[in-house]
């Protein structure tokens, strides 16, 4: 099903709304940029919930345990911060 930009808004929007009801929510906005209507990228990624996660307190081993963490071809959604 292919939708306007205006039935794209109201989606963002309730996503929005949903997002309180949950502890892990996240929305990947490309805000229309190199992603028209008209082509097959996305226009916006919704993740909720999680199976595992994965939080480390010492950013020496990040990398290691993060390659270690997505074992599999799959959707994983987070927030990577340099502090």
């Amino acid at each position: 099903m292919k939708l306007d930009a205006q039935q794209i808004a109201r989606l963002k929007d309730n996503a929005l709304r949903l997002s309180r009801q949950h502890e892990d929510f996240f929305l990947l906005d490309s805000c229309g940029l190199n992603a028209p209507l008209d082509s097959n990228k996305y226009e916006c990624l919704i993740g909720i919930g999680a199976n595992e996660r994965l939080k480390l307190a010492n950013s020496s081993e990040a990398l290691k345990s993060l390659q270690s963490f997505v074992q599999e071809p799959n959707w994983y959604f987070g927030v990577l911060a340099y502090d």
